[in-house]
């Protein structure tokens, strides 16, 4: 039957709303995971349109950030599994890495892409790996990046469970922390706006477990004076 692509190429971004989003140099489109299965060839199923597939299913706007290079820096989605391996995706400016890391957090298959002009995904050979093996075939990262994502499709690594645990980090800016990961916080309030007449007076710093909500404006307006700090809701 091959794999089921769904167009969703009426969902804009945010900070874009007049124009279609990129993915890949193409449309944007997700797999539908019922037609992912293991013996299903992963011929239309590119890296690019498996991440979409299981940040979207994961958090929408947390494909809007993926995609949106123009308002985040970097962007970090880590799923820790139980036997504490991880999957992540992640991306710096207009270079993607994706891959699994073991329970000590050492890679052993980092995947890189880069981002072209036109929005293709380019096959990065001088940062991706297979164990401590550098892959110089761009066509082993393609067959790689497939198998990765399929395997995340079949999964379902955006769903929960016992000892399963999702964590999202994001930067608008580059940090003075080159290890950083960037700044944790909840997906959902990326595109939010906050009501800042409630808080007229008074500092807004970040809630410790809850993440933030429009840090980027938050961040560029800065905190000014010694007022009373207050959570933002």
């Amino acid at each position: 039957m091959g794999i089921e692509l769904q167009s969703l190429a009426h969902l804009k971004l945010p900070t874009k709303p007049d124009d279609a989003i990129n993915l890949d140099g193409g449309q944007l489109q997700i797999a539908a995971p019922e037609s992912v299965t293991k013996d299903e060839e992963t011929t239309d199923l590119t890296a690019a349109i498996g991440v979409a597939t299981v940040l979207y299913n994961w958090c929408p706007e947390a494909l809007y950030a993926f995609l949106d290079l123009r308002s985040w820096f970097s962007f970090t989605w880590i799923r820790t599994n139980p036997d504490e391996t991880k999957f992540e995706i992640g991306r710096i400016r207009n270079v993607i890495t994706m891959g699994v890391l073991d329970k000590d957090e050492h890679w052993k298959v980092m995947l890189s892409y880069t981002i072209s002009e036109t929005g293709a995904w380019v096959p990065n050979t001088e940062e991706s790996m297979l164990d401590d093996k550098d892959i110089t075939d761009p066509e082993e990262i393609d067959r790689l990046g497939r198998d990765f994502v399929k395997d995340l499709i079949l999964d379902k690594a955006w769903t929960t469970g016992k000892k399963i645990r999702h964590d999202f980090f994001i930067e608008y800016a580059p940090s003075d922390d080159a290890f950083s990961d960037g700044i944790a916080m909840n997906p959902h309030w990326l595109y939010q706006g906050i009501n800042l007449s409630k808080y007229r007076g008074k500092a807004l710093h970040l809630s410790g477990k809850d993440g933030l909500i429009n840090w980027r404006q938050l961040l560029a307006k800065g905190q000014q004076g010694k007022d009373e700090e207050v959570e933002a809701e």
